[in-house]
């Protein structure tokens, strides 16, 4: 398990990539329990052996949502009131 870059001092960000590197599990935690926080973030694609500006799949794991995320740098919105945390597993897009 690794700590991760988010520009929010409000939001703990850390990732565990699988064994065999193709897919990575990403968690966020809101420390705030009263308001939205919201950063930019990085995801690790580096421990991928992936570019700057690749193309990943995500998918939200609490709620099955799928989509694709295009580069490293992306942006998170975390509202205590709805779910204080996300957890979302990020794969090599197909």
């Amino acid at each position: 398990m690794k700590l991760l870059s988010a520009w929010n001092d409000n939001i703990l960000y850390f990732g565990k990539r699988s064994a065999d590197g193709s897919n990575f599990v990403l968690v966020a935690v809101n420390l705030d329990p009263h308001n939205v926080q919201e950063a930019h973030f990085e995801l690790p694609l580096w421990e991928m052996g992936l570019a700057d500006d690749a193309v990943t799949s995500g998918e939200d794991l609490m709620t099955g949502h799928r989509w694709n995320w295009y580069g490293k740098v992306q942006w998170m919105r975390i509202d205590p009131a709805y779910q204080p945390f996300g957890i979302w597993r990020i794969q090599v897009a197909q």
